[in-house]
């Protein structure tokens, strides 16, 4: 009972993992872009959709003349 019970939650979690949508956060920084304050922060998004491809990806908010944009790094 208790293994048919361990392999119906294994198959369920695997189920679940590969039905996963990429998950998108956005991000804002209150510096310009490409500028010291802000190159740390940038280079740590690009590593993130880098390697978070298909998991996680981060879009990068930053102001531009007034008018806000949004962009993948």
């Amino acid at each position: 009972m208790r293994s048919t019970f361990f392999a119906g939650a294994v198959v369920i979690a695997a189920a679940t993992a590969a039905s996963a949508q990429e998950v998108t956060l956005r991000a804002v920084s209150a510096f310009a872009e490409k500028t010291t304050y802000s190159r740390g922060f940038e280079l740590f998004i690009e590593r993130v959709n880098r390697d978070g491809k298909g998991v996680l990806q981060i879009n990068y908010r930053t102001a531009d003349g007034g008018a806000a944009q949004e962009r993948r790094l």
